[in-house]
């Protein structure tokens, strides 16, 4: 195989010419394991609020509170200071060791006696997800071909999304069997699954662009090199394509999170603070409000939790259409396509009280929300550069986790002041404000090697 200039090929040209191989399905499927459990606890959320609430006789804001918000806030800080991590000690550190977190914050949350207690081991399991999605999108874009990473992170999160209607239809078959075990025995389902996956990921690979970037040479060609191998063996390959493209990359210094907001990096991550508040609160805020839409309308709670995940399997639909376009289109032009449908699309929900029409406008919000969401994580991984793709991802999820823990808050209260129509205004308040951010601001990211953007 033709290797190039020594001085000029980087793992990344290397990686990049590599053709899709059982090498690279196992290590989304590893990627995808954990994705799993972290979205069915970031969809189950309202589910799971509705549950607490009724089973110890909180009203819905305080529920709210122990949940949604302790949850998201624990993310908040696992996705700023994990994030971190992912740059300074390395993607695999990070990716072996939330899943640990998670699990055993899982257990102890499901035994606490009080609200108190179930609120701070929430927050522990929040701050074990956080880095989870931030992370995903920064290992999946860095070890993908470049004319494909956009599909292989959508199949990453189609197989993970179908944690979301699996968590309400968990918590559907369980209310109805007993209340107040319902939600622990959740839990105990999350703890199981996280300590699976932790055992399985001993075996994930780091990431050779990271390990280049760190100066790591010899580790970062002979991950590499390992690589080829196993693509070479599993697609019965004598030799692999020729390299036709080289970027030189100078190992980094050790740099800090002020560089997120040098000359050169600052209007992305301004665009990327904007965007995730502002899309985060959109799309949360009716996740997390779904049971609540339902409830307020003067359903069971169990039918609530059945309709939810009927809305819920929009996102496996929508991530499962998305596989086909996300490389098709530009990322940017992707992302405001189909948060404008999900605006759309929520206004109308708002004023109808069909429950047939409710279920099928609830299906396309979601299915549009995930086509949106897969493009932007594969996006905000792209335009930043290696040696701070994980601070900036995190940095994003955690204003992602922000908007997650105080918008639905508000929200609830608006909604029992004031209706699902004047909810859905804000929603589309936000949803104009992420459009223009985009439109103004984002770069073009599509297709491109990552060296070259970085330089960009």
């Amino acid at each position: 195989m033709s290797m190039g200039s020594k001085k000029s090929v980087n793992v990344g040209d290397r990686l990049d010419r590599l053709p899709f191989s059982r090498f690279h399905l196992k290590f989304l499927l590893l990627i995808a394991g954990g994705e799993f459990f972290a979205l069915f606890m970031i969809f189950g959320q309202g589910s799971l609020a509705v549950l607490v609430e009724h089973a110890l006789g909180l009203s819905a804001v305080v529920g709210t509170l122990i949940i949604p918000t302790s949850f998201y806030m624990g993310m908040l800080v696992g996705t700023l200071v994990l994030g971190r991590f992912a740059d300074t000690h390395g993607r695999r550190f990070v990716y072996f060791m939330n899943l640990g977190i998670v699990a055993v914050a899982s257990v102890l949350a499901a035994i606490m006696p009080n609200y108190i207690l179930i609120s701070i081991f929430i927050f522990i399991i929040g701050l074990g997800v956080g880095p989870e999605l931030g992370v995903a999108d920064t290992y999946v874009s860095e070890v993908m071909p470049k004319n494909s990473r956009g599909a292989r992170l959508a199949l990453v999160y189609t197989i993970a999304v179908i944690g979301a209607p699996v968590a309400s239809l968990v918590m559907y078959g369980l209310s109805g069997f007993n209340l107040d075990l319902s939600w622990r025995i959740t839990l105990i389902i999350v703890a199981a699954g996280s300590t699976i996956m932790w055992i399985l990921r001993r075996k994930i690979i780091e990431s050779p662009r990271w390990l280049e970037g760190k100066g790591m040479k010899k580790q970062a060609d002979d991950e590499t090199t390992m690589i080829e191998k196993r693509v070479m063996k599993y697609n019965h390959l004598r030799k692999l394509p020729n390299i036709v493209h080289t970027t030189e990359v100078v190992p980094h210094k050790k740099v800090g999170w002020g560089e997120l907001f040098s000359k050169k990096l600052r209007l992305r991550t301004i665009m990327i603070i904007i965007f995730q508040y502002a899309q985060s609160g959109a799309a949360f805020t009716f996740n997390v409000l779904v049971p609540l839409f339902f409830v307020d309308k003067g359903y069971t709670i169990t039918s609530s939790i059945l309709f939810t995940m009927i809305i819920f399997s929009g996102f496996v639909v929508g991530s499962i259409f998305n596989i086909g376009i996300v490389d098709k289109i530009e990322r940017k032009y992707g992302i405001v396509i189909f948060i404008l449908a999900a605006g759309i699309l929520g206004l109308l929900f708002a004023v109808t009280s069909n429950l047939y029409l409710m279920l099928a406008l609830g299906f396309f919000i979601q299915f549009s929300f995930w086509n949106m969401s897969n493009f932007f994580h594969q996006y905000q991984a792209e335009i930043f550069p290696t040696k701070l793709r994980g601070s900036a991802t995190g940095l994003g999820q955690s204003i992602n986790a922000l908007a997650s823990a105080t918008v639905p808050l508000f929200m609830v209260a608006l909604v029992i002041s004031h209706g699902l129509l004047v909810t859905f205004v804000g929603i589309f308040i936000m949803i104009a404000i992420v459009i223009a951010d985009i439109m103004l601001i984002g770069p073009k990211s599509s297709k491109m090697h990552l060296e070259d953007i970085s330089n960009m």
